[in-house]
């Protein structure tokens, strides 16, 4: 894919024809079909509303944590956790039909790992799964916003196919950690990636060579992804992993937040990086 925003229009737009499918074939009464994100989801701060211009899709349903914070100590926004995404489908449920969000159908959640706008955070891995858990029960469609996947991978300690696993569809940019050019990847099943291939060529993705981006991403990815610590590169052109710029980062957090003088002026959020 060229860009990301397109990626995740073409996955909203997949899964949300799948569940007007679903409506028709349940012989229910259609319903504004529309996705599910956190507050500070990419799609709502920096895409100018394509979900509704491109998609005709109404307001999403919103998982906000923006008042979850211990105004105590200072601590910000949190990341999305399972208790934040039944609550507010619980709302849902609750609302009156005199209430915009009660005629809508979520065909989506969209899970940002992890979240740009609040420091990086992600959600505890834990949570990660009850989510997928409860969104397979209710048959929605769970959307990873993965700009950034390679490091929430190194943050949780696992591998990227672990972190895919519970995902129906992902995202991934190449250009952000991974250093490319431009480019990014959408990744589902394979009915997923062959509708996906022809709503490519309906938006007008599909240049007649992305070969410059496809080198430069298979590059990035091979160097920052694939690369062994242990490695007897010269300092000039040693790459250090995602994994072990965590666990540098971390200590240099640890020793930051452990120097009296440091901690009266400096307080990290989260406390270890994630």
């Amino acid at each position: 894919m060229p860009s990301g925003v397109m990626a995740q229009n073409i996955a909203l737009l997949i899964h949300s024809k799948q569940k007007q499918q679903q409506q028709q074939q349940d012989l229910k009464s259609q319903q504004d079909v529309t996705f599910a994100c956190h507050h500070t989801s990419h799609l709502l701060l920096h895409e100018h509303d394509a979900f509704t211009h491109l998609l005709q899709m109404k307001k999403p349903l919103i998982i906000s944590t923006a008042n979850e914070y211990d105004k105590t100590n200072g601590i910000h926004v949190p990341s999305a956790r399972f208790e934040d995404v039944m609550h507010t489908f619980e709302s849902l449920e609750q609302q009156g039909e005199d209430n915009d969000d009660a005629t809508k159908v979520i065909s989506t959640l969209i899970l940002e790992l992890p979240h740009r706008e609040i420091g990086g955070k992600c959600t505890p891995w834990d949570d990660v799964l009850q989510i997928k858990q409860f969104l397979k029960d209710q048959n929605i469609a769970f959307h990873c916003d993965g700009a950034r996947l390679v490091e929430a991978a190194a943050g949780y300690g696992l591998s990227l196919p672990e972190v895919a696993q519970p995902f129906d569809s992902i995202y991934i940019s190449f250009y952000k950690g991974l250093d490319s050019i431009a480019g990014a990847m959408l990744l589902g099943n394979k009915d997923f990636c062959d509708e996906a291939r022809i709503w490519l060529r309906r938006f007008g993705g599909n240049l007649c060579t992305l070969l410059p981006y496809a080198v430069s991403s298979w590059d990035g990815y091979r160097k920052h992804t694939l690369v062994d610590d242990d490695d007897d590169m010269t300092s000039t052109t040693k790459i250090v992993s995602f994994q072990e710029k965590q666990r540098k980062l971390t200590r240099i957090v640890q020793q930051l937040s452990s120097d009296a003088v440091v901690k009266k002026y400096i307080a990290f959020d989260p406390p270890t990086p994630e």
